[in-house]
């Protein structure tokens, strides 16, 4: 799980400048500008799936609360929100705090980041939401031959094709 966790926020290291200065095109003037990492609902998402699946297991209807539970307490104590920022130039460009860089541009709500990765993207105000396939993060961890078959059918059930994963970010005042 802790590989699952650290997975999601792998992304973040692609992105920097000023509002002020006019964008090149292909580039959302909204998004020009640094955001802080808030949190993401892989928790949420997991829950949802494991409850799912384990039902259609047979597995009781307390045994899953009891089980959710145990996860979530296990989960809150395993992540917590790195201090993260990302920063989109108008120029195309992206820096973050840990000086990784990389370049971005937009096709109407999607993010194209500069080796092809795509996500939808809303901003709300100071707010930002990314939101992936879940098999974006899903597929590396799949592809590790010593996962046990029944972890890779799991998780599978778990992260479907139509599982989303969101990302949140506030603009830095």
């Amino acid at each position: 799980m802790a590989i699952l966790s650290w997975a999601f926020l792998a992304f973040l290291t692609s992105c920097s400048s000023d509002n002020s200065v006019q964008p090149a095109d292909g580039l959302d003037p909204d998004l020009i500008g640094t955001w802080v990492y808030e949190g993401t609902d892989v928790v949420d998402v997991m829950v949802l799936g494991m409850t799912n699946f384990m039902l259609s297991e047979g597995v009781s209807p307390d045994r899953v609360r009891e089980a959710v539970s145990e996860f979530r307490a296990f989960m809150d104590a395993l992540i917590t929100p790195p201090s993260h920022t990302i920063r989109f130039n108008a120029d195309g460009s992206t820096e973050d705090n840990y000086g990784n860089r990389g370049t971005w541009r937009v096709e109407g709500n999607i993010l194209i980041e500069g080796d092809g990765t795509r996500s939808t993207y809303f901003i709300d105000g100071d707010n930002l939401t990314f939101i992936y396939p879940a098999e974006y993060f899903v597929e590396p961890i799949l592809e590790d031959d010593n996962l046990p078959n029944k972890a890779v059918i799991v998780l599978q059930d778990i992260f479907n094709e139509d599982t989303n994963i969101r990302l949140f970010f506030k603009r830095k005042g």
